[in-house]
């Protein structure tokens, strides 16, 4: 069964704004590009459990861009390219998530923040959370 990371990377990869595939690696920019994007998990709560065992649960996580910021320009286009993540998830259908699991909502948590400087580089990153129903898995 796919993790939930990995649902959310496939979803992802399907946003035509990308400048660039979603990885669950860490952001290495290849050779001759400017960006790179992965996703993290950051934690999983429960909101809510039903007498049948069945949960509500908020599944936030991290989308990361890394862009060669050689100048104010492209730093400016990185948070375009967040900022047109942000409207595509907004308008979109939720992932499909394996198993149980249910998605109910998606939803921006925090805008777009350079989260690190390096040299040469700058990386944004942009917090959701998404919300979905786990039924209850009796082994059956």
């Amino acid at each position: 069964m796919k993790s939930i990371a990995e649902s959310l990377q496939a979803w992802l990869n399907d946003w035509p704004g990308k400048p660039c595939p979603v990885t669950l690696d860490a952001l290495n920019i290849a050779s001759g590009d400017t960006y790179a994007l992965t996703v993290q998990p950051l934690a999983e709560t429960t909101v809510r459990t039903y007498i049948t065992c069945a949960r509500i649960i908020d599944y936030r996580f991290a989308v990361w861009l890394r862009v060669k910021a050689l100048d104010d320009t492209q730093r400016a286009n990185a948070f375009g390219i967040a900022e047109s993540l942000i409207e595509w998830v907004k308008t979109s259908e939720p992932p499909f998530l394996a198993g149980a699991r249910g998605p109910i909502q998606l939803k921006v948590d925090s805008a777009p923040v350079i989260a690190q400087r390096q040299a040469g580089s700058d990386d944004l990153q942009t917090v959701f959370i998404l919300t979905y129903k786990q039924e209850a898995n009796y082994g059956i």
